[in-house]
């Protein structure tokens, strides 16, 4: 008597090659190739889509607290400022070893710009973080409003933060909650 048995999974695969280049260089099977072509998703590089990088590093991140046993593992302002600069010419993986290196570094909760392993300054962009105003506002109320303690937190001066405090329409204290 004769039995088979039938297995059911998902298979998933990344290249940093288009598959039809790697199926006609011969590195992968065409037979093959033509079977994972129905469920070939495109992803743009990181530094294509720079927006994603808080979401990824915060998911990163989950993990190392977890490693760490801390529930406050974090990364401030001015190590943000960096890896929104940063082209990340090796994606998501090198993301994912700045920060566990930088988690090494780090002494406290605070994942900070001297923390991070050294970035390649070829590759860094002008450093305009889309949603510094959210980090600004972020460290304000994590500070409770607090400028000096938010100052150093961000990695800038006061007299820094009141300017950008007044240019982002920010309240210097925090609003009375309903």
């Amino acid at each position: 008597m004769i039995t088979t048995e039938v297995f059911e999974g998902r298979l998933i695969l990344t290249s940093m090659q288009p598959l039809s280049q790697l199926s006609s260089s011969g590195k992968v099977i065409s037979s093959l190739a033509s079977r994972l072509v129905p469920g070939h998703v495109f992803l743009p590089k990181l530094r294509d889509r720079l927006e994603d990088l808080p979401l990824l590093a915060e998911h990163f991140l989950q993990a190392l607290r977890k490693d760490r046993r801390s529930l406050k593992l974090s990364v401030d302002y001015s190590a943000y400022r960096l890896l929104m600069a940063y082209s990340w010419p090796e994606n998501v993986r090198e993301l994912r070893s700045v920060l566990e290196t930088a988690a090494i570094r780090c002494e406290g909760d605070w994942i900070k710009a001297e923390n991070l392993p050294p970035l390649d300054h070829a590759d860094m962009r002008e450093s305009h973080p889309a949603n510094e105003r959210e980090w600004i506002l972020d460290a304000l109320q994590r500070h409770r409003f607090r400028r000096g303690e938010a100052a150093r937190h961000l990695g800038i001066s006061r007299k820094t933060l009141y300017n950008k405090m007044r240019a982002y329409g920010l309240p210097l204290q925090p609003r009375d909650s309903p």
